[in-house]
């Protein structure tokens, strides 16, 4: 690239979830909708993958975990730290209420080096902690089903 063209923005891409989402997968699971489609013009170039999570709960005292993953390899795992239970955890039942609901967002910023030209996927996915009877969800509340929030995947390739 010329001098003064590394860091200008190229390509923008977005997924916008609606919906509600939720697993009582103790392994990660694509949450539908939340997938985007990008193809790099340069093999030097990079990916800034931002996630919002407009709302991210639980049913029960266990943590929901989240992980960004780029053509079925993971690229950001919330687990990295090993203990599912601690993940998110304020999110969670803990003795909530219904009247006593926590209002918890989730945001992931990743600057993606993925040397290709070829057409990339990158997905969120969502898993419980641990505990077999939990429930993750993704613009929901923990403890009832009202919805709430918006989701959304933003792909942005920058100039290397």
């Amino acid at each position: 690239l010329p001098a003064g063209v590394g860091g200008k923005v190229l390509q923008v891409v977005q997924a916008s979830k609606n919906d509600t989402f939720s697993t009582s997968s103790a392994t990660y699971v694509d949450v539908t909708g939340v997938t985007a489609d990008i193809t790099p013009s340069s093999t030097s170039n990079k990916i800034l993958v931002q996630c919002f999570v407009g709302k991210f709960t639980n049913n029960a005292s266990s943590g929901s975990l989240l992980q960004l993953d780029r053509g079925g390899t993971s690229i950001y795992d919330s687990n990295t730290g090993g203990n599912a239970d601690d993940a998110f955890a304020t999110e969670g039942g803990g003795g909530m209420t219904n009247n006593d609901r926590k209002n918890g967002v989730g945001f992931l910023n990743f600057l993606d080096s993925p040397s290709s030209t070829s057409s990339l996927t990158y997905k969120l996915r969502l898993r419980q902690g641990a505990a077999s009877s939990d429930v993750a969800y993704v613009n929901r509340w923990g403890l009832n089903n009202d919805q709430s929030g918006v989701t959304t995947l933003t792909l942005i390739e920058i100039a290397g």
